[in-house]
């Protein structure tokens, strides 16, 4: 992946939230640790004083914060650390290592799926400091010299939402370094190549999502879902804590409301619903999501987008009304009406 690439990708990022539905909103932060595989270094001097570096595989950590926009559309700036032990020069057994710091601004995007699982690509562009320490083999002139460069990478990974705050992530991330130089011991200045491709796991904390509720005496069991409609023409289904990917019984109940419909002449109105527990704003954004994993399944019944109207109404609608910061199972719901 050249810089051009890497470049032209973070901006089409920052274009992505005309393409995107409801995602999680607000700032969090997170850390991670993991594997570096080195590029090979070319050293290019005056008078084809030429060397080539290898280096073994070596381990980075990184600790970034940012902010969720709520359309799949996340920045975060990044620290990151990465060491590696030089190999060998031109074939000929090595010592020294590299080690660089970097700071670099990313933009990404997440995929919504419906489920806990979330893919997401991005780039990023910042500075990388370089520290060539000592990397020398027996009869060549060693580097011992550091540099800070321009830098751009690329990220490609996915997330797994553990709870409503904790999130584990995996990706891989490909940096490059723009031109650095090095001066090496007889005072040469050298041109460096430097990119490194990082296999990176590690932990996210989002602020703001809705707080576990104080423990209270558990209600009577609420059907997950209902068999008739709760008036003329609409239908039920319901939804678990804080997700919105729907089950078995609910895909049931959205096939009979495509039957319910059988000659086509009437529109689908689609409202979500949360229960009280978490902010006003985090229960809307739900509650939008419930609504559009409704008209995706419609849509994949063969129900035209165009006759589909979701709505969101948070937790100001509630099917049992509660305290606020209350686990409501019946209030986690979508309601499907006909609409002419």
């Amino acid at each position: 992946m050249t810089p051009r690439i890497l470049i032209a990708s973070a901006a089409l990022f920052s274009a992505l939230p005309l393409l995107a539905n409801a995602h999680d909103q607000g700032f969090y932060i997170g850390g991670g640790a993991g594997y570096v595989f080195h590029g090979d270094s070319d050293l290019n001097g005056p008078a084809n004083n030429n060397f080539s570096v290898e280096f073994d595989g070596g381990w980075s950590a990184l600790f970034h914060g940012g902010y969720q926009y709520g359309n799949g559309v996340r920045t975060e700036a990044e620290l990151s650390w990465r060491h590696n032990n030089a190999n060998n020069i031109n074939s000929i057994d090595a010592e020294g290592d590299d080690m660089s710091w970097s700071v670099m601004l990313n933009a990404l995007y997440d995929f919504d799926t419906g489920t806990p699982l979330t893919p997401y690509v991005g780039g990023g562009v910042g500075f990388t400091w370089l520290n060539f320490d000592k990397v020398t083999a027996p009869g060549t002139i060693f580097v011992d010299d550091d540099n800070t460069s321009f830098a751009v990478q690329g990220i490609l990974g996915a997330s797994y939402k553990m709870d409503a705050n904790y999130s584990f992530f995996a990706d891989y991330r490909y940096l490059v370094a723009i031109d650095p130089k090095f001066q090496n011991v007889a005072g040469t200045t050298v041109e460096a190549d430097y990119n490194t491709s990082t296999v990176m796991v590690g932990m996210r904390y989002s602020f703001g999502a809705p707080q576990p509720e104080p423990y209270r005496p558990a209600p009577p069991p609420a059907p997950l879902a209902v068999d008739k409609p709760a008036s003329p023409n609409s239908y039920l289904v319901f939804f678990d804590f804080d997700r919105y990917n729907l089950t078995e019984e609910a895909k049931r109940i959205i096939r009979a409301a495509v039957e319910g419909n059988r000659a086509g002449t009437l529109r689908f109105e689609v409202t979500g619903h949360a229960d009280r527990s978490g902010s006003d704003a985090y229960n809307l954004q739900l509650s939008q999501r419930r609504a559009n994993e409704v008209r995706r399944f419609l849509t994949s019944l063969g129900v035209p987008t165009q006759d589909i109207q979701t709505i969101s109404r948070g937790e100001n609608d509630p099917l049992v009304p509660t305290d606020d910061g209350v686990k409501e199972p019946q209030n986690r719901r979508a309601e499907i009406i006909y609409k002419r």
